[in-house]
């Protein structure tokens, strides 16, 4: 069971960034028919973090991303590419707006070391990533949550890797909402397959800053 959620609030998070290259990633497991586990990696770095040529086709910048999952210090899949950005003008590449993109893994158990390296290819400026790959639970009922600050409605192929029940739905990798500028934020989750009597499923949601409770919300499912 797909689940959406419209909250407002306010989050803080503990960030990885990198000192040469602003990179931010954030990982959400979920699990597929065979109760294997979907490892998503998001990531996410402003247009003005990279560096821009000019050249005939306008201002082009390149990020390339380099990946390796490994188990007792053999690299047991590895891979790499490169995601090419070109605007007309210099505006854009001034902006802080996103660039986001996404790395999806399936493994059948734990024990790897996912390690990513982001490079970008006109400086060398640089960042890597790592994390202990540990999977959900064959009967885990609830996968990771992921936030988004805006969602619409989307069918196009070439975004598909961000869909979420026919909605583009691009993650908020670093977690920082601030007031003021966002009214929602939205919430993704997967339930895991289980039946369950119509009334007796809920969804509780609370909502604290520093342990004091803002807003509860609840909702049957």
């Amino acid at each position: 069971m797909k689940q959406f959620l419209l909250i407002i609030l306010v989050l803080s998070f503990s960030l990885l960034f990198s000192d040469t290259l602003p990179v931010v990633v954030d990982m959400n497991r979920f699990l597929d028919d065979a109760s294997s586990t979907i490892f998503d990696f998001n990531y996410q770095l402003t247009y003005n973090s990279l560096q821009f040529i000019k050249g005939d086709s306008g201002f082009t910048a390149g990020l390339k991303v380099e990946y390796a999952i490994s188990a007792g210090g053999k690299i047991v899949s590895s891979g790499d590419f490169t995601s090419k950005l070109i605007f007309p003008n210099q505006e854009m590449t001034r902006s802080g707006r996103l660039f986001r993109d996404k790395l999806s893994v399936t493994l059948p158990n734990s024990n790897y070391l996912m390690e990513i390296n982001f490079t970008d290819i006109n400086s060398s400026n640089s960042s890597s990533w790592s994390q202990q790959l540990i999977i959900l639970g064959r009967d885990t009922f609830l996968s990771d949550l992921e936030f988004s600050s805006n969602i619409v409605a989307d069918s196009t192929e070439i975004l598909d890797k961000f869909h979420r029940d026919g909605q583009l739905f691009f993650v908020n990798c670093d977690h920082i909402y601030t007031k003021g500028t966002i009214d929602s934020l939205y919430l993704y989750y997967e339930l895991g397959n289980k039946q369950f009597p119509v009334g007796k499923l809920s969804e509780k949601i609370t909502i604290l800053k520093d342990d004091d409770t803002l807003k509860v919300l609840t909702r049957d499912l």
